[in-house]
């Protein structure tokens, strides 16, 4: 097995879309030049999705192309582990807000990389 350690968690998600990451105490050292980025990917875990679903069809009312879990977005994977790039919209400390996550509140966040887009400087 693979053992894979949170480094924080999704702690508020607002009606406007912005979710807060609040990261571990001893992760801001990891956190230089973050705040530069224009986007940024949020890796985490699925904690609240407990089937996996092999082929489904696309579309929220499930009438678009049918596909299986590797060609879709689909919250409900053998992995549970998920990837959302998002716009960062500020930091505070060790909080990260950016808008636009579609984990859950209490979502363990595996890891942040910069977004792949240019910097803000």
């Amino acid at each position: 097995p693979i053992a894979i350690h949170p480094i924080g968690k999704v702690s508020e998600k607002t009606a406007d879309g912005i979710s807060r990451i609040d990261l571990f105490p001893y992760q801001k050292k990891f956190m230089h030049k973050l705040d530069e980025e224009e986007r940024i990917s949020v890796i985490y875990y699925l904690s609240e999705v407990n089937s996996v679903t092999s082929v489904f069809k696309r579309g929220k009312n499930s009438n678009g192309k049918e596909v299986g879990v590797f060609a879709s977005h689909t919250p409900h994977r053998t992995s549970r582990i998920a990837v959302s790039e998002v716009p960062l919209v500020r930091i505070s400390g060790v909080s990260i807000y950016v808008k636009g996550l579609d984990a859950f509140v209490d979502s363990p966040v595996l890891d942040i990389k910069g977004g792949r887009t240019n910097s803000k400087n």
